[in-house]
């Protein structure tokens, strides 16, 4: 168990180090619309996550995915990433000060958090990996449970620790500095959903 447990933060360790697309739409969902905002979308992706280790787990014993799938997944996520990305680019930016959430706010922000992370064929691979690796371990459910559950909780803290970073970034910019922080963040989006759908062209 406490090997499973192990494993689990050192693997969310890991993939939270990586730097993707994920990283700076967090940081520029941060950025422009507040720190709440930024801990719905992470919330989203958080959601989208656990739905992955469910397909993952329970329906891919039963189900293939098609590579022509794998590919259509690939293209809409490159495409979520570029309309993001362009979206950042144009949009005024706001403050934590007049940035009023709704809740219709509420639920594009979370539904942006699903959408960005769950058509990107890369996490399915990785979890995926992830699944064969605990399969080639032979964990039992008890030991499943501990290592998804000690690698995603090491994730959702380090994107805190994320958000946190970005809303001090707020404080200590100038508007000019946090301007050109957004587009450089708004144009890494875009590059990474081009490579995206190059990669699965």
């Amino acid at each position: 168990m406490l090997s499973a447990i192990i494993k689990g933060l050192f693997f969310g360790l890991s993939i939270s180090l990586l730097i993707g697309p994920i990283v700076f739409a967090l940081l520029e969902t941060t950025i422009e619309k507040g720190r709440k905002t930024g801990f719905i979308f992470a919330s989203g992706i958080w959601f989208s996550d656990i739905i992955y280790i469910i397909i993952v787990n329970l329906i891919f014993k039963t189900f293939t995915i098609s590579t022509s799938t794998m590919k259509i997944g690939g293209i809409i996520g490159g495409f979520i990433l570029v309309l993001f990305g362009i979206s950042a680019w144009f949009s005024k930016r706001n403050t934590n000060n007049n940035y009023q959430l709704n809740f219709k706010k509420i639920g594009q922000a979370f539904a942006k958090g699903i959408s960005i992370n769950i058509f990107n064929p890369f996490v399915f691979v990785l979890w995926l990996s992830i699944y064969g690796m605990l399969l080639a371990l032979n964990y039992t459910l008890l030991e499943k449970v501990a290592f998804y559950f000690a690698m995603l909780l090491t994730v959702a803290l380090l994107d805190l620790f994320k958000i946190q970073l970005a809303n001090i970034l707020i404080k200590q910019l100038t508007t000019n500095k946090l301007v050109l922080v957004k587009k450089v963040a708004a144009v890494i989006l875009i590059l990474f959903g081009i490579v995206l759908i190059a990669r699965v062209w």
